[in-house]
């Protein structure tokens, strides 16, 4: 009778209860074919460069998507990063070996410069159930300021003047109209343009009679339909007679009181009224040098006590002929947030506990019982080799 050794047992012992070394080559070779058998897709020109587009101008683009594997590809979804963008899908079906296609529109109005979008493609692809898809564009006015906005710093009674160019980057009949602005005083008008390029130049001139932060706009028709008239927003900081330090308020719920401090060191002033356009403020004037110097000073109004955030300013009305109205912008927060009172409370929450309970936490006096270690030896051991 042969005895058998115990490497012949368990090789049996695997082989009859199935080892996973056994399996492996079979499930390699299931996946495989799988994989062979899945839909594969695949985009032919995933990026689309639109080049210079005119404001107000819509790109439109085919995307052609292939099915590169042996089963029917199913496109379920294709969204555009941006609500400019729009996707339509073309085939949401595609055989093996076939083509398809999705459509995308970006319409460029409000949009400037260049400008990047991603269409995100799902489908049912294993290796590759995403496809992005690119498309750019360099969106330009056909007619606008050369400036975006301009902010100028002016003085009470200095006059003030400023030319800005128009730019035409089109074609198209463009008739200029008068310019305008809703600011009085300031006046502006068109003029032609010196280096020869189309256009126009615009002139403005203002005398500041009243210090204090202005905000307006010069705006020019243009006679196009897609763009019927231009802006330049302006930001003027006027000074004057009086100084407001700082020129802006800001207020945290740890901050008792902030103060503020109007003076001047040319006239005799005094302050008529105060006027909190956020309704959230308490604020007491204390006067530092009589009719020359005051401290303003502001705190929360106790009933703020829900966590909000103001953004706004402050009217302050004075007998100063160059300022009878001066803004303070102000931000504040009413209250912490909710993360910070859940801290702030837990902190107490445990301060308690520890008043009530003194020993269930160590003192200094009764340190935490350490883990006594074996001493080590100064020198490491050297291996032999």
């Amino acid at each position: 009778m042969k005895c058998i050794s115990f490497k012949h047992c368990a090789l049996l012992l695997a082989i009859a209860m199935g080892c996973p070394a056994c399996k492996a080559p079979a499930e390699s070779q299931t996946s495989s074919n799988e994989a062979q058998q899945a839909p594969q897709i695949f985009a032919e020109v995933p990026k689309f460069q639109a080049g210079r587009v005119m404001e107000g101008d819509k790109v439109e683009h085919r995307y052609l998507l292939k099915n590169k594997g042996n089963s029917t590809l199913h496109i379920s979804k294709a969204k555009a990063s941006c609500g400019c963008t729009a996707a339509v899908i073309g085939n949401s079906e595609i055989a093996p070996g076939a083509e398809g296609f999705i459509d995308v529109t970006f319409n460029s109005m409000g949009r400037r410069g260049h400008q990047v979008k991603t269409i995100t493609v799902e489908s049912d692809d294993p290796q590759n159930p995403r496809t992005f898809l690119t498309l750019e564009a360099d969106v330009v006015v056909p007619v606008g300021f050369a400036q975006n906005k301009l902010h100028a710093d002016l003085k009470v009674g200095e006059p003030w003047s400023y030319s800005v160019l128009i730019d035409e980057m089109t074609d198209e009949t463009i008739t200029l109209g008068e310019p305008g602005s809703d600011l009085e005083g300031l006046t502006a008008k068109l003029l032609p343009r010196t280096d020869g390029q189309k256009g126009a130049l615009c002139e403005l001139s203002y005398l500041p009679k009243t210090q204090g932060r202005l905000r307006t706009s010069v705006t020019i028709s243009t006679g196009l339909e897609r763009l019927p008239r231009i802006s330049l927003p302006l930001f003027f900081d006027v000074a004057g007679d009086l100084q407001l330090t700082p020129a802006q308020l800001h207020l945290t719920p740890s901050e008792q009181m902030v103060s503020v401090r109007l003076s001047s060191e040319t006239i005799d002033f005094e302050i008529q009224k105060i006027e909190d356009e956020t309704n959230a403020l308490q604020v007491k004037t204390v006067e530092i040098t009589p009719k020359r110097a005051y401290e303003l000073q502001f705190s929360l109004a106790p009933s703020q006590t829900e966590p909000k955030t103001f953004h706004g300013q402050v009217v302050i009305e004075t007998t100063a002929p160059s300022a009878p109205k001066l803004q303070l912008p102000v931000s504040f927060r009413t209250a912490t947030h909710a993360k910070s009172d859940r801290a702030h409370g837990l902190m107490r929450k445990d301060l308690k506990h520890f008043q009530d309970h003194p020993r269930s936490l160590k003192s200094p006096s009764e340190p935490f019982p350490m883990k006594k270690l074996a001493p080590q030896s100064k020198h490491r051991p050297v291996k032999s080799l």
